[in-house]
């Protein structure tokens, strides 16, 4: 039997993009899966869509809300998606990104075909909807197929050796989630995902696949574009770097233990906090 995937999507003023998001799933050539939008507190018509979506697709969609429809913040919405999710594996979408119809099919028999993977993420095209020639998609900086040990990635990802994932390109299996303890819920929006990715990344080895499978839209509005605009982005880095820091002291990760580790993390936390030197390495790197 195929196993059940649960695809967790979390909804927040996203009205312009939602019903593109949900039919993207709705087209996937892998049928076995569940479909849960988790709203968080939104003020636009993204609960009215969500929930005739559900309406019409009670067997596979599922629309869930916080009591009193109240704010959370993205992770804490993803967590109550996670504990509705009845799937074998957690697939992750956000509520203006896309997914091509062969996502599910391509991705999950990888993941079942290598046992020692607790979690595989592939590439991920950064789409510009209305200018296609500007969308690119990052080098992995990893041959596909590659199982890749704990904790080599946040050594990877921190030298700026690899390619940071994208949420929409995770497959997670059950055990591996409940293991790390899913998201952070203290990160509300910016790097909630890498603090998904790291607790991961301490937890079970990862299969890497170079296939580009998502569409990840870039546009004014994100959570992305408006840090950068406003200046918070640098702040926020700073933020998820020390609460690394912490969680490596929490799991006993020692930098006598693992000092390559540690020096990588230093050397992020050293450039984070000089602007001029994080903006040349990241053009060098880009």
């Amino acid at each position: 039997m195929q196993p059940l995937i649960s695809v967790v999507v979390p909804v927040f003023n996203a009205e312009p993009f939602l019903a593109d998001t949900i039919e993207s799933v709705i087209a996937q050539t892998w049928s076995h899966w569940e479909l849960l939008l988790v709203d968080d507190g939104s003020s636009d018509r993204s609960p009215d869509i969500a929930r005739s979506y559900a309406e019409r697709h009670p067997s596979k969609i599922r629309y869930l809300e916080h009591p009193g429809r109240a704010n959370h913040g993205e992770s804490a919405t993803r967590n109550l998606g996670l504990e509705a999710g009845q799937g074998d594996l957690f697939a992750f979408l956000d509520a203006d990104d896309l997914w091509l119809p062969e996502k599910l099919e391509r991705q999950v028999p990888l993941l079942l075909g290598q046992p020692e993977a607790g979690w595989l993420y592939g590439n991920t095209l950064y789409w510009f909807a209305d200018d296609e020639d500007k969308s690119w998609a990052p080098d992995l900086g990893l041959p596909s197929g590659t199982l890749v040990r704990t904790p080599e990635l946040l050594i990877r990802w921190l030298r700026r050796k690899a390619a940071v994932p994208c949420t929409c390109s995770l497959l997670v299996r059950r055990a591996t989630m409940e293991r790390c303890g899913g998201f952070d819920e203290s990160f509300r929006s910016m790097y909630a995902d890498q603090v998904l990715y790291a607790r991961l990344a301490l937890t079970a080895p990862a299969l890497i696949d170079d296939g580009c499978w998502e569409r990840y839209r870039q546009h004014p509005a994100s959570a992305v574009a408006v840090s950068k605009r406003d200046g918070t982005a640098r702040e926020a880095r700073w933020v998820y770097l020390n609460w690394l820091r912490g969680a490596l002291e929490a799991r006993s990760v020692t930098a006598e233990s693992h000092p390559d580790l540690w020096r990588a993390l230093r050397w992020q936390l050293r450039v984070c906090r000089r602007p001029r030197l994080d903006k040349l390495l990241r053009r060098l790197t880009r």
